[in-house]
């Protein structure tokens, strides 16, 4: 098996298995890194819409105003640059559809 396909193989294990999001961040940025985001951009963008939609990023609305970066606008934007970059409209199109839709708490 190639490089990438354990490292694919490897970031879907923790994705499907793990709920520490500082844990995924993690492997997501140093294993990964952004020069492999491009060749495995949906896993990517997976792991942060994982990121972005843990409760711990979700309870930043209640903390931050709309003037501040909050984690998961932050993470969701990340995956959907990822997604557009590598041509995968269409996957953009669906998780921006879900982000412009996302509320918390009524909002």
């Amino acid at each position: 098996e190639e490089p990438l396909g354990r490292a694919g193989n490897h970031l879907e294990h923790i994705l499907a298995t793990s709920n520490d999001i500082h844990w995924l961040h993690d492997v997501l940025s140093r294993a990964l890194g952004p020069r492999l985001f491009y060749q495995l951009p949906e896993l990517t963008a997976r792991c942060m819409r994982k990121i972005g939609m843990a409760r711990e990023c979700m309870e930043e609305f209640d903390s931050r105003s709309e003037f501040e970066e909050r984690a998961t606008p932050y993470h969701l934007a990340n995956a959907l640059a990822v997604l557009k970059a590598a041509g995968r409209t269409e996957a953009a199109r669906e998780l921006f559809d879900e982000a412009v839709a996302l509320e918390w708490r009524g909002r």
